[in-house]
């Protein structure tokens, strides 16, 4: 869910398919795939004052970033993004430097809005935001990809459909296969639980059923920002 760019790095300048990259601020590649799926998509961020390479990117691809608190002084997250020649990717991510209050958010009445996603990289905003689109009716998605465990527990029991990546699944549920994971954890009534697994496909919990969805086979060149797609798709 960040807005990457990317450029061949000088280290590595014989393999192709291995880059440094720029990971700007959370939400910019789930927004990308919404807008482009045909859906108008509107991104809170707090990104600090060099953010604004990003955010014309995503003002350029049609994303509303109205919702967006810059903070002065404050250092946009970043990270290096390390693709291997299969297309697997390494994050190294810095992720201090960026105010973690909720009072952040914009006082959106939400009267146009479908769904709201969010997710554990600012676990504070997300909750917030979450509590707010269900008090009005709205459906909730969260993506959880590790945090802290406590408030990933109350971003799902809020949420109506929470998303684990394979890594934030068996951090909060501990070892096991993908439908005991999912069977062992707390469902609400009506709540569907799932978890993305690469090329593997995904496994999503619907009461008392587990179902397993494979994934199309494609030819992999660099599954940065795969699963991001997939929650703004799916959102």
């Amino acid at each position: 869910s960040q807005c990457v760019a990317i450029r061949p790095s000088a280290h590595n300048a014989a393999h192709p398919r291995t880059f440094a990259a720029c990971r700007l601020f959370g939400r910019s590649i789930v927004s990308f795939g919404q807008s482009n799926t045909g859906h108008h998509s509107r991104v809170l961020q707090r990104p600090g004052a060099t953010g604004d390479v990003a955010l014309a990117a995503l003002r350029s691809s049609g994303v509303d970033c109205s919702g967006v608190a810059i903070i002065d002084g404050g250092r946009t997250r970043r990270a290096v993004v390390m693709v291997d020649g299969k297309g697997e990717r390494c994050i190294v991510t810095y992720r201090k430097g960026l105010a973690d209050q909720a009072s952040l958010l914009p006082d959106d009445p939400l009267d146009d809005v479908g769904v709201r996603l969010g997710d554990s990289r600012w676990p504070v905003g997300a909750q917030a935001a979450v509590v707010r689109a269900r008090a009005k009716g709205i459906p909730t998605v969260v993506d959880i990809d590790g945090g802290d465990r406590a408030m990933t527990e109350r971003l799902v029991g809020q949420s109506d459909h929470a998303i684990f990546s394979s890594e934030g699944l068996r951090d909060y549920a501990g070892e096991g296969s993908p439908a005991d994971q999912l069977m062992g954890l707390p469902q609400a009534p009506g709540q569907i639980l799932a978890v993305t697994r690469g090329s593997a496909g995904s496994v999503w919990r619907i009461g008392r059923e587990v179902v397993t969805v494979p994934a199309f086979a494609v030819k992999v060149e660099d599954t940065t920002g795969c699963g991001d797609v997939f929650h703004g798709a799916y959102a």
